[in-house]
């Protein structure tokens, strides 16, 4: 684990589509016909087309989920815990109507950011998921709840370093709740 997190990780990038990737001059690899890795080293605001908000960083992993269900366009769809973004942008960019809530006041000023950076005019909500009122209902809903963080080890080895172990039976019952809350907010077949 110490000899795998201490390398520097690779940035991956996803794009609003394939045309942005495709005239994209930075030397990278694809990972798909929507994201790549960057070869060479650089600060994120250098890279091409970032003030154009073309793409945004989002690991592989994180990009999966929403990549890989194609069927997930052009319906109405909440996302829980929206901040940073990643997952939101890439429903976005598929067209659907996407509502962004987070908890963290100051993770949702960083998603309005990038919002902002990527031309989406998205609202953000700052409730606790769990008071989110249940008169709306969803085709989808996307949690990516409070975790541990220890998937995160190579982008945040200071987790090794904490005082405190995370308090898994705390966040269990987090996510517990934060299903079962967007259950109530599903649709019917949703």
């Amino acid at each position: 684990i110490i000899e795998s997190i201490s390398s520097e990780p690779s940035l991956h990038l996803v794009f609003k589509n394939k045309n942005v990737l495709e005239i994209f001059k930075e030397e990278h690899t694809k990972t798909s016909d929507l994201s790549a890795f960057i070869i060479n080293k650089k600060k994120i605001k250098d890279l091409e087309n970032y003030k154009r908000g073309h793409w945004w960083v989002q690991d592989l992993s994180s990009m999966l989920p929403i990549y890989l269900s194609p069927e997930i366009k052009f319906k109405k769809v909440l996302d829980m815990c929206a901040a940073p973004g990643g997952k939101a942008f890439q429903l976005i960019s598929f067209k659907n109507d996407v509502k962004l809530n987070d908890i963290s006041l100051k993770r949702t000023k960083k998603l309005k950011t990038n919002l902002d950076r990527l031309n989406f005019d998205n609202d953000i909500k700052n409730f606790n998921a769990l008071d989110l009122p249940e008169v709306e209902k969803f085709d989808v809903i996307i949690l990516d709840s409070p975790c541990s963080g220890v998937g995160t080890l190579r982008r945040n080895p200071d987790i090794l370093f904490k005082k405190k172990p995370p308090d898994l039976d705390f966040l269990t019952k987090v996510q517990e709740n934060l299903i079962n809350k967007a259950a109530k907010l599903l649709n019917i077949n949703g």
